[in-house]
């Protein structure tokens, strides 16, 4: 466990790639058919970082917020009820 860490290390400290050619690459890599997990593991990052390395590029926002203002006149379930009301 401890070698997967230093051999992930080192081939960050080979490759230092600044974030606008790191997400060139995460860009690239995917089309080219690769996996978020197999660039992950490639490039030494987290599956999510590269979900959202790529959600960045495409332009989508990293979170769409249900507006609280919304009423479309339908009952709520109770389990969506905060905490406190149950």
């Amino acid at each position: 466990m401890a070698g997967q860490h230093i051999e992930r290390e080192a081939r960050y400290e080979q490759t230092r790639l600044t974030t606008k050619q790191r997400d060139q690459l995460i860009w690239s890599l995917r089309r080219r058919g690769w996996s978020q997990v197999k660039i992950a593991k490639h490039l030494g990052m987290t599956q999510p970082a590269i979900h959202y390395a790529l959600n960045r590029l495409m332009g989508k926002p990293r979170r769409q917020v249900a507006s609280k203002e919304f009423d479309d006149g339908m009952e709520c379930d109770p389990l969506d009820a905060p905490r406190e009301q149950w």
